[in-house]
């Protein structure tokens, strides 16, 4: 589940039908902290290739300790999203992301919201994924921010610009999972890729 603010959880699916759909949700899961009835949310899950996305409204909450079951009511028809098409390489080291105001940042002197370090996961041609430590805070990433993304790999270092394709919280530790989509038409694209190849 995704909220509006960019916090995510993982909930367990109890019963579907066509108008309700319940979920069991730990109490302490980041979209369950503040959650109220009437807020939208979108629900997603692996479906192979694709990842699907059904956006909901959370209609009721019934609530014990440490477990909630909720029920939400679909706003709209299900869609299908494309996953990664690149193979993805395992990485790991640090990763820098500069956060920018606006979108479409053409250099580094564009107006800079937060600066954020953290550790590569993954990185494909075409995007890559790390885990940023976070608190209340820090600035929220959202879908579509734009970032530049600073790493190094196989001891080259690549500045590619790019903007958050998805962003969550990881539940129970204070880390958010960004994966961002890299922008088009850049040098260093050409130098990933070759090194990806290898």
């Amino acid at each position: 589940m995704h909220n509006a603010v960019g916090k995510s959880s993982f909930g367990r699916v109890q019963t579907v039908s066509a108008e309700a759909i319940t979920i069991a949700v730990p109490t302490d899961a980041a979209v369950a902290v503040g959650a109220t009835d009437g807020e939208r949310l979108e629900l997603r899950w692996s479906a192979g290739p694709h990842a699907g996305v059904l956006p909901v409204t959370l209609t009721a909450r019934q609530g014990s300790i440490g477990l909630q079951v909720w029920e939400v009511t679909p706003t709209g028809p299900a869609r299908f999203e494309q996953r990664r098409r690149q193979d993805r390489t395992a990485a790991d080291g640090v990763i820098t992301l500069t956060v920018y105001t606006h979108r479409d940042p053409q250099s580094t002197s564009d107006p800079v919201m937060a600066t954020a370090t953290g550790s590569l996961v993954d990185v494909s041609e075409a995007a890559l994924q790390c885990l940023i430590p976070t608190d209340s805070t820090d600035a929220v990433i959202v879908s579509e921010t734009p970032v530049l993304c600073d790493f190094s790999l196989a001891g080259s270092r690549y500045q590619l610009r790019g903007s958050v394709h998805a962003a969550w919280t990881e539940d129970a530790r204070a880390l958010v999972r960004v994966v961002v989509r890299f922008d088009p038409e850049q040098a260093e694209l050409t130098a990933l890729h070759a090194q990806l190849a290898l």
